[in-house]
């Protein structure tokens, strides 16, 4: 199915629909070039444009739905391990607790919740940035095996290594380093040259209470243009949420519902 069939299914699902549910947002181009590449994979109903992408050890799932009939055909429809699928739900508000919610009706459960804080005035930390260098390429492998080493990858979209590579190369990854190894580091992604995404943001254990996180907090948001986003995702869970809020960070209203397959 190439872009224009695409688009053409996915309006006849939702046109003039009420009902439609959706949590697919990468652009259609993206999404033909990953089925011809074979990483990802499709499936059609009457009532469900169904994607399914490997990611690492898991199986993430996008859809189309005309309606809940259509959601309930979503795990029969699968071929991978039922542990290792997950779903994102992305949104604000009631729509995003109603799509949720007939997920969870469907045989999918709430794993973990995300939320957006987000500034276009951040506060300076009162801090210098004498540590913080801007990654080389061979840093890569080294940033790759800390993310991994920290963040499940039931949440974590966690970038592959040629991925790293050419972020480093375009200078997203802010380090400090403690000899020769990486401390801490900032990965910061850059958006239409205006928005900041802080993707990662880790000290390593015996590198925390040294000031290292504030000084690359204070580096990128020197780095943020002006009228530009800086934000990030944080779990609910996540005590730091209050640290990020002295900065002039505040929950903007977006949540991400991360969903798995009930056992």
């Amino acid at each position: 199915m190439n872009k224009n069939e695409l688009n053409d299914f996915i309006n006849g699902l939702r046109h003039k629909n009420p009902d439609y549910r959706t949590n697919l947002y990468q652009r259609i181009d993206l999404i033909e070039e990953k089925i011809l590449c074979g990483n990802m994979k499709i499936t059609t109903t009457a009532d469900l444009l169904l994607l399914t992408e490997a990611d690492d050890d898991l199986t993430r799932v996008y859809f189309c739905s005309r309606n809940e009939t259509g959601l309930q055909t979503i795990i029969p429809s699968l071929s991978s391990k039922p542990e290792k699928t997950v779903v994102d739900v992305i949104g604000r508000g009631e729509k995003l607790e109603e799509l949720s919610a007939a997920l969870c009706r469907c045989g999918f459960q709430h794993a973990f919740r995300f939320i957006r804080m987000s500034t276009k005035t951040p506060i300076l930390p009162d801090v210098g940035i004498t540590n913080v260098e801007i990654a080389k390429r061979e840093d890569a492998s080294e940033i790759n095996w800390i993310i991994r080493s920290t963040f499940e990858t039931t949440y974590a979209h966690i970038p592959n290594l040629s991925e790293i590579e050419a972020d480093c190369e375009k200078g997203f990854v802010h380090v400090v380093r403690e000899g020769t190894k990486i401390a801490a580091f900032a990965y910061i992604a850059i958006e239409n040259h205006l928005n900041h995404c802080l993707r990662y943001f880790i000290a390593l254990p015996e590198a925390r209470g040294k000031g290292y996180g504030k000084q690359l907090l204070r580096h990128g948001f020197e780095q943020l243009p002006l009228n530009g986003l800086f934000y990030l995702w944080i779990g609910t869970y996540n005590p730091t949420i209050k640290k990020y809020e002295k900065y002039g960070l505040k929950h903007d209203g977006l949540i991400d519902d991360i969903l798995t397959i009930a056992i």
